[in-house]
């Protein structure tokens, strides 16, 4: 099992090492969102109610 530590600040990550190598996030993370096929899901929205078609990845 490897070993990857973390630095943070404020909650946001800002380096990473692994194997005595250091990365450091250039920029700050972002959340990322994908668009699902819903005419091929089984889901439905009920009736007054809404479909989620954007997901959080």
């Amino acid at each position: 099992m490897e070993s990857i530590e973390v630095a943070m600040v404020d909650g946001a990550p800002v380096s990473l090492t692994r194997d005595g190598r250091t990365w450091h996030v250039g920029a700050e993370p972002v959340r990322w969102y994908e668009r699902q096929p819903w005419c091929s899901t089984a889901a439905r929205a009920s009736k007054g109610g809404s479909l989620r078609i954007d997901v959080e990845v």
